[in-house]
C-alpha cells in the first residue's frame, strides 16, 4: 500500500497535483463554477468570428446587471422581446443569442433539462415555485457573470465612431 502524505509532504517529494491523485485512482472534481466557466467560454468562443459580436458583447456585459436589478424573469423577458426578429426572414438579435448562451450554458453545466433555448428557459422560469426560482436566479447570475468575463475577453470591443461623425 502507497503510504498517505499530506498536501505539504507530496509537494516536497514532487508527487503533489492532479497527476498524483489520478494515479491512486481518486480524481479531481471541479466546483459549480468551473463546469459553468468552462461551458460559457465554449459559448462565446464560438461568437468571436461571426457578425453582431459587438452587440453580443455590449448585451453581455448589461444582463448580470440586468438580472440583479429587475430579476431573472423580467431580464429573460426584456431578452425576448428585444431580440425577436422584426420581419420573419430576419435573424434574431444578439440579446436573444446572449439568453441562448445563457440557457445552453446552464443546460450544459447544471444540468437544466428545461434549457433547451432562451425562450423555454423563460418559459421554465416563469413556472417556477419560488425556491426553484431563486436557485435558477442564483445560477443564472453565475452563468451570466461569466458570459460577460469571457465576452470582454474573446470579442472585439465596439467600433467606436469620433465625436461629430455621422453614425
Amino acid at each position: 500500500a502507497r503510504p498517505r502524505f499530506s498536501s505539504a509532504a507530496r509537494r516536497r517529494s514532487g508527487r503533489g497535483g492532479p497527476a498524483y491523485c489520478s494515479r491512486r485512482g481518486g480524481g479531481m472534481s471541479h466546483t459549480r463554477s468551473q463546469l459553468v466557466a468552462r461551458a460559457a467560454f465554449a459559448a462565446v468562443a464560438a461568437r468571436a468570428d461571426r457578425p453582431g459580436a459587438d452587440r453580443y458583447k455590449a448585451f453581455a456585459q448589461q444582463f448580470p446587471t440586468l438580472i440583479h436589478t429587475c430579476g431573472l424573469a423580467q431580464a429573460t423577458a426584456f431578452a425576448l422581446a428585444k431580440g425577436k426578429p422584426k420581419n420573419p426572414g430576419d435573424k434574431p438579435g444578439e440579446t436573444l443569442s446572449v439568453l441562448n448562451d445563457l440557457a445552453a450554458v446552464l443546460k450544459q453545466a447544471r444540468g437544466y433539462a428545461e434549457a433547451t433555448d432562451g425562450g423555454r428557459f423563460h418559459e421554465a422560469v416563469i413556472a417556477a415555485p419560488v425556491g426553484e426560482y431563486l436557485r435558477a436566479t442564483r445560477n443564472a447570475l453565475l452563468a451570466a457573470s461569466w458570459l460577460k468575463r469571457y465576452a470582454e475577453a474573446l470579442l472585439p470591443a465596439p467600433a467606436q465612431t469620433p465625436p461629430g461623425t455621422p453614425a
